[in-house]
């Protein structure tokens, strides 16, 4: 500007000198021609440099703001970087709180701070080594809503983000997809379907059912003959209060739980200059979201929800999962088994339905037979009874060709046995765990004679290779349908019959054997009703073909004793609650051999099986709010 003014100066005097120079070399009757004309030569100088001085303004002008232009876009720039990052931190919320991500984000109460996402957080436990920081950022995160602002969420010194608001919705071929409105009422700590008015009141048809989540806390909303209930889909600590006017949201659009979403995240971003904004963005992103699949999450062979005996030598031969707060150096696997902690919780133990047949207690030194004549259930295809407890030194006997599944509503305090035969006679002792690779075709064996005293007979098979080294297969032989197992020790075979036979038999050469499909450690299952402090205890030299689900138990085993299934329980060799457990043991033999899958233990999930979270599916840039 200087150098500018400095020039028109100098062309102002370079004028006015030639000027002076031109019209003093006129004679005198040029001067009197032109005299009218002398006043013209200032007004024109100050015209020009008015125009030149016009002209720089209007270049500087643009200059100064093409460079504010250059500076906006710059901090919308870094404002949009600073949305991002805040989504990047959504996503690994939802890494740390897994059920969130089918969570709509709603305001449950401001003072306190409280949303759907921090009860949906406090009711299911975190991922396992969730930071403090990862908790902050949960309670510092509102929905913005009418005179509600969220809170900031500080990234640096310069840049800050917050969530705007979080929708999640069910991508819907059928049922319902809209919200619904409830009544105010109770949600219980038990999973008790509770009534409750829906508005409109023809959200469901009637036997309509849909799964969703009311005020953070997930359940199942059904309408019987035109009558509400909402049944949660976990137990609570403690009971909560539904607020009138609460929102029902679908997260899938039918009962079943198994429907894939999307989830719509608005995040805002800040960059500031000291205490001045100086850049404001929004981004929305959509984040599909698929339900957890169960045949993606490996069946453990043990599973302990929240306490170990750390003295205990005992090892699993089970992939295992542990609570959170478990240490698994204190377990012993034996290789290649598996063992991790896990944030999932184990299931509901089934409750028995309407009608069965109730056993009351077992107790004292006798037998027990199962099944009995009665208890046979269509709907599972297994004889079910409901056992109040088991006690004292007896033994209970189980025909393996049936399924049965006991509801135990107390505790199994040192039960002796557990026998498997279809015949009233003592279960060969040491009998072999079953193993993993189990043949199922059959096989042909050479001639020999069961004895009387029901001891094992060597014999050799059409294909010398039909089992592995040590490996051992329950089945039935020849056309007697004599229940046994084939065992193999190094080159050698042997069969052992179930019970002793009151005559010897003889089994003709190229005799069938056929391992069995239908007994199954899982045919025999334990489901533990029982509350809190509740145990099971097994002690004795036989080995347990079982499947047992006791979320609120403690489990031990002494004795020589091993269980071929699967053991779900809360405590192992200790209660939950930290007391000792006398059916501890420092046994350093195997005492689990794993023998389960999903497939046989159908209709059991874990309560918490994370969703899975799929890559950003849409990024939309939002206008500042």
């Amino acid at each position: 500007m200087y150098r500018l003014r400095q020039r028109s100066r100098k062309f102002k005097y370079n004028l006015l000198n030639w000027l002076r120079k031109y019209f003093g070399v006129y004679s005198s009757s040029r001067r009197r021609k032109y005299a009218n004309d002398r006043g013209v030569a200032l007004p024109l100088v100050i015209g020009i440099g008015l125009l030149m001085l016009l002209l720089a303004i209007t270049v500087i002008t643009r200059a100064q703001s093409s460079q504010i232009n250059s500076s906006n876009l710059k901090q919308a720039a870094q404002a949009s970087e600073v949305a991002e990052a805040g989504v990047i931190q959504i996503q690994s919320l939802f890494n740390q709180f897994r059920q969130l991500p089918r969570i709509t984000l709603e305001n449950i109460t401001v003072s306190p701070v409280q949303t759907t996402w921090t009860r949906a957080a406090s009711i299911f436990p975190a991922a396992c080594g969730t930071t403090s920081s990862t908790s902050t950022l949960l309670n510092s995160i509102l929905k913005k809503n009418g005179t509600i602002t969220p809170a900031w969420v500080t990234l640096d010194s310069n840049r800050r983000f917050r969530v705007i608001s979080y929708d999640y919705s069910p991508v819907t071929t059928s049922g319902v997809s809209s919200n619904a409105t409830v009544g105010a009422f109770t949600v219980p700590t038990s999973t008790a379907a509770t009534s409750v008015v829906v508005t409109p009141s023809n959200y469901l048809t009637s036997g309509g059912s849909v799964y969703g989540q009311i005020s953070g806390i997930p359940g199942t909303l059904t309408n019987t003959s035109g009558s509400y209930t909402f049944k949660s889909a976990i137990a609570l600590s403690s009971s909560v209060s539904i607020s009138a006017n609460s929102t029902f949201y679908p997260i899938s659009n039918t009962n079943a739980n198994n429907d894939t979403g999307i989830g719509n995240l608005w995040v805002e971003g800040q960059v500031l200059s000291g205490t001045t904004v100086i850049g404001t963005s929004g981004l929305q992103v959509g984040i599909p979201v698929n339900p957890g699949d169960i045949q993606t999450f490996p069946i453990p062979g043990t599973w302990i929800g929240s306490t170990f005996d750390t003295i205990s030598n005992n090892r699993f031969d089970a992939d295992t999962l542990l609570g959170c707060n478990i240490d698994p150096a204190e377990v012993n696997v034996v290789p290649p088994r598996t063992k991790k902690k896990t944030e999932v919780m184990l299931p509901e133990a089934p409750t028995p339905p309407a009608g069965t047949v109730n056993l009351g207690s077992i107790s004292g030194n006798g037998t027990y037979t199962l099944p009995r004549t009665s208890g046979y259930n269509p709907a599972t295809g297994a004889y079910e009874y409901i056992v109040n407890s088991i006690s004292g030194n007896g033994s209970v006997y189980i025909n393996p060709n049936y399924k049965v599944t006991l509801y135990l509503q107390g505790s199994i305090d040192k039960l002796t046995d557990i026998v498997y035969t279809n015949q009233p006679s003592a279960y060969p002792s040491g009998y072999p765990p079953f193993n993993v690779s189990t043949p199922t075709t059959t096989v042909t064996l050479s001639a020999f004679t069961v004895p009387t005293s029901g001891a094992s007979v060597t014999t050799t098979p059409s294909n010398l290779s039909y089992l592995a080294d040590g490996q051992s297969v329950h089945g039935i032989l020849g056309s007697g349908n004599i229940p046994g197992r084939l065992s193999r020790s190094g080159l050698i075979y042997s069969f052992t019959p179930n019970a002793a036979p009151s005559s010897a038999i003889t089994v003709s050469v190229n005799s069938v054997f056929t391992p069995s499909t239908s007994f199954k450690p899982p045919n025999f299952k334990i489901y533990g009703n029982g509350p809190a402090g509740s145990s099971i205890c097994i002690k004795g030299n036989r080995d347990i073909y079982a499947f047992i689900l006791a979320p609120n138990y403690a489990v031990g085993m002494t004795g020589t004793s091993q269980f071929i299934g699967a053991v779900w329980a809360s405590g192992w060799g200790i209660y939950p609650n930290g007391n000792n457990f006398t059916c501890s043991s420092n046994n350093p033999n195997v005492v689990i051999y794993q023998n389960a899958s999903w497939d046989d233990i159908s209709g059991l999930a874990p309560v918490n099986l994370p969703p899975i979270v799929q890559p950003i599916q849409t990024w939309n840039k939002k206008e500042a709010t």
